[in-house]
């Protein structure tokens, strides 16, 4: 098999959290001891390997699309693998079942404020993606979702500062581009976590929360206003610590 290069290289590899969504809309976040009343409910799959993946393959693009990572046994986590029916994928199971919680208040008269979000990692927290071979993946562009939500990937590396800081430095060795996406919490984790592995990325996907708590600016004000000059000493101090582009 010939050696593959950047130029023949197609397509894109998205590991990480697979998750199935479990939507409820109440009419009110409830205080301790008191009740909130369910006004509808759904469920779907997320996750950022799913979300990536599905959004382009329904998009029609021309190039190959895989898939990685770890699932539930279950019915609900073999769904989200099952609607992905389309895009090669390989996967690995676990007894734990992972899923997501979100309340949305909702009446008639507003819109909706921002969900509460409950998380069961499940086997998500498994995944070390040790079943990825990018010497022999055909993929030019590796994207991995979520930092922060990945116990394995998240842990201390010697070398590299985390797993996933490394498992970024062998695909980019093997030739393909690196992308990442963070997920959203409140805590003080993002520097140890996220800062290693913008080392090996050339794309990463922040949002203003992420971007705040990875450079240390808290970009939003208290009045829900964006801070322009938090905003940009963020980027530049995110561009001199990695060489990803700023999306």
């Amino acid at each position: 098999m010939a050696k593959l290069t950047s130029k023949s290289r197609r397509g894109l590899l998205a590991g990480g959290n697979w998750i199935i969504d479990q939507v409820k809309i109440i009419d009110v976040y409830p205080q301790p001891e008191q009740l909130a009343n369910i006004r509808r409910q759904s469920q779907g799959t997320g996750g950022a390997p799913y979300n990536v993946l599905i959004d382009l393959a329904r998009s029609g693009v021309p190039f190959p699309l895989f898939g990685a990572g770890m699932v539930g046994d279950d019915d609900l986590d073999a769904k989200s693998w099952a609607t992905a029916a389309n895009i090669r994928s390989t996967r690995a199971t676990s007894p734990r079942h992972q899923g997501a919680h979100l309340l949305y208040g909702r009446d008639d008269r507003s819109r909706p404020w921002p969900p509460h979000v409950f998380h069961a990692r499940g086997a998500n927290a498994l995944w070390t993606g040790r079943d990825l071979d990018f010497q022999k993946s055909t993929a030019r562009i590796f994207h991995l979702g979520y930092l922060l939500l990945l116990d394995a990937l998240d842990q201390p590396e010697a070398k590299y500062g985390t797993r996933a800081a490394r498992l970024l430095a062998s695909a980019r060795k093997a030739g393909l581009k690196t992308s990442v996406d963070v997920v959203s919490e409140d805590s003080d984790r993002f520097a140890k976590i996220v800062n290693p592995a913008l080392q090996q990325v050339d794309y990463c996907i922040l949002n203003e929360i992420e971007a705040g708590k990875t450079t240390g600016f808290k970009i939003r004000l208290a009045s829900g206003a964006f801070d322009p000059s938090a905003l940009r000493h963020a980027r530049a101090l995110y561009s001199n610590e990695a060489s990803a582009s700023w999306w």
